[in-house]
């Protein structure tokens, strides 16, 4: 049964079980919904004048002005970035960095745009510990079990100016359901004119109605962030899980596109899905030409709705939460990541 916007209004303000808050909620939900699938009449523009515009845009180089960059160089110079109103996901298993590789982009792009992470998995403080794990070097496990040295405090204590440019906020969720979320993911896009949103992760999302399975709900949930994203022309990139498939396949634990769990819906609504592998976990010493996989975090790009499919290499420093181009070290130079823990006041 259908109900006009008279008897969704008089069913709220007149239910006496609702609090204050909970009339405001809901009446903000009812509001946000008007405001994104409110039919809007388009008209069709002619091939004529289809041409005419991007004929404009080609003669004043102004096909690629608006990507945003990862701030990885091979990976931007691989497929440009992200665009807004695109839906980006990023798939791995567990350990592959999934979180890490959000908060480092996180990071990167909130130096020029206005950018807001939301998390399911974690806390606002824990997130804010791999932050400044990140750009002060020290390991998070110091945060973690309060082995900060000295000197580590006197270097969080410095990077206060630059955490201050950063132009990021972050948001611990605590929604009951998805419509509670997308409240306030609207509100916040607007208000606060953001062009980046970080999700972490996908499958942590509760919808707002009870679907027939559970790819039917990831589905409703892929969609309605996906109206989101080009509705309001902000990058929407979120995290997600893949299937035990990977683990089971007996050679290689690349994953694939067909590993997404609840996978028909997710890779039907991605703009780009980027796959992150680290071999080093599977105790792989070196690739298939030889070489080493010390610290090798493979960006697969599967696909990309307005680009090539690339592969892309990172390297990944997992204790300090950092993610940087391949080759950021010289060859000469031997790092080894443990060796980070044998210095008393790194």
């Amino acid at each position: 049964m259908k109900y006009s916007l008279r008897e969704k209004l008089e069913n709220i303000i007149q239910n006496e079980a609702f609090s204050d808050s909970e009339i405001s909620l809901r009446l903000i939900n009812l509001i946000n919904q008007l405001d994104l699938h409110q039919p809007v009449k388009k008209e069709a523009k002619s091939i004529s004048n289809l041409y005419e515009s991007t004929l404009s845009e080609v003669n004043t180089d102004k096909l690629n002005h608006n990507y945003i960059k990862s701030g990885f160089t091979t990976f931007d110079k691989s497929i440009r970035g992200f665009i807004p109103g695109e839906f980006v996901v990023i798939g791995g298993r567990p350990g592959m960095g999934k979180t890490q590789f959000a908060i480092n982009l996180a990071i990167n792009i909130s130096k020029t745009h206005k950018s807001q992470f939301y998390t399911y998995d974690d806390t606002e403080e824990s997130i804010m510990r791999r932050i400044l794990s990140n750009l002060c070097h020290i390991p998070t496990f110091k945060f973690d079990y309060n082995e900060l040295s000295d000197i580590n405090k006197d270097m969080i204590n410095k990077i206060g100016p630059i955490v201050n440019e950063l132009k990021l906020h972050v948001s611990e969720c605590n929604y009951l359901n998805f419509l509670d979320f997308k409240a306030d993911l609207i509100r916040d896009i607007k208000e606060k004119e953001l062009k980046v949103v970080f999700i972490d992760f996908l499958q942590a999302i509760i919808p707002s109605k009870t679907r027939y399975n559970r790819e039917f709900e990831i589905g409703y949930v892929c969609r309605e962030l996906k109206m989101i994203a080009k509705e309001f022309n902000v990058c929407i990139i979120t995290t997600c899980q893949l299937s035990r498939a990977v683990e089971t396949r007996g050679s290689s634990k690349r994953p694939q596109l067909s590993d997404l769990r609840d996978s028909g819906s997710i890779e039907q609504e991605a703009d780009k899905v980027l796959m992150l592998y680290r071999p080093e976990y599977y105790q792989l010493e070196t690739l298939e030409d030889g070489t080493t996989t010390k610290g090798l975090m493979e960006v697969m790009v599967v696909k990309n709705r307005c680009g090539k499919i690339d592969y892309i290499p990172l390297r990944c420093l997992m204790a300090i939460c950092l993610i940087q181009d391949y080759n950021y070290f010289e060859d000469d130079f031997d790092f080894v990541e443990n060796r980070l823990f044998d210095l008393p006041d790194f």
